[in-house]
């Protein structure tokens, strides 16, 4: 299941799913296949990746 709202990262239907994903995680994946595509950057997508950007965004 996809829910594309960013705030809260969890939703309340998001909870019943077996795997679900969020819309931060959404624009994170975009983002990364944007930078591949307009520079030809390969860049490796894996969780820990996404947990690292998460950080900075949360934190900035």
């Amino acid at each position: 299941m996809i829910d594309l709202v960013y705030n809260p990262e969890i939703t309340q239907i998001m909870k019943y799913c077996k795997q679900p994903i969020g819309g931060l995680n959404m624009l994170i994946i975009q983002a990364i296949k944007s930078e591949e595509i307009w520079f030809g950057r390969k860049i490796e997508l894996t969780d820990e990746l996404i947990s690292q950007l998460k950080e900075v965004i949360y934190h900035e």
